[in-house]
């Protein structure tokens, strides 16, 4: 069976204002975008166990901060070892090869001239409001550009921080992420 990435962005119901443990900080919403299917996919905190199938099944789960807040927000769903799934995180990649961490908006802005329509920290407001719909538009929206750099990233092997004239190109080897085939398999969700 051929397996294929998926890029993801989970938003929570709290902060770290509200607690310092990932797994405390409960999901709103997550979306993840999977390229075998080529669709969007949304959860909500009571079908997210319906999204462990497509992590498991990726080729790799894709993201920006992946690594260290979303799939630690997860783990307190998670049946196994969410550090078992094939992860590339791109901001933990940029990191390592400029010495920085560059937020997402700021490679969107200077890769491909888009801005995110807000921060995490208004989802967690919408959800204490109950507009969850809004919650899912602004998570989805994060996928897309999450998406986007990744793919600019891989075909153009660069992406970009800052404004012009002083715009910094970053180097990229992403397109491997986009073609990988999976080493091993992952099963811990339940059967039904």
């Amino acid at each position: 069976m051929d397996t294929y990435p998926v890029i993801l962005d989970v938003e929570t119901k709290y902060t770290f204002r509200q607690f310092t443990d990932h797994r405390k900080l409960g999901v709103s919403v997550a979306v993840l975008y999977n390229y075998n299917d080529n669709k969007y996919h949304t959860f909500t905190e009571d079908t997210i166990a319906d999204m462990f199938v497509h992590l498991e099944n990726a080729s790799y789960v894709i993201g920006y901060n992946v690594a260290g807040f979303d799939l630690p927000v997860l783990q307190a769903y998670y049946h196994g070892n969410v550090q078992e799934l094939a992860v590339f995180d791109m901001l933990e990649d940029i990191r390592q090869t400029t010495g920085r961490r560059y937020g997402l908006n700021d490679v969107a802005s200077a890769t491909l001239g888009v801005k995110k329509s807000g921060h995490g920290l208004q989802a967690t407001e919408w959800y204490k409001n109950g507009e969850i719909e809004k919650i899912i538009e602004y998570c989805k929206e994060d996928v897309k550009i999450t998406k986007q750099v990744f793919e600019h990233g891989g075909t153009y092997g660069c992406v970009y921080v800052g404004v012009s004239p002083a715009r910094t190109r970053i180097s990229t080897h992403w397109e491997k992420y986009r073609n990988a085939k999976r080493k091993g398999e992952v099963h811990h969700t339940l059967p039904f």
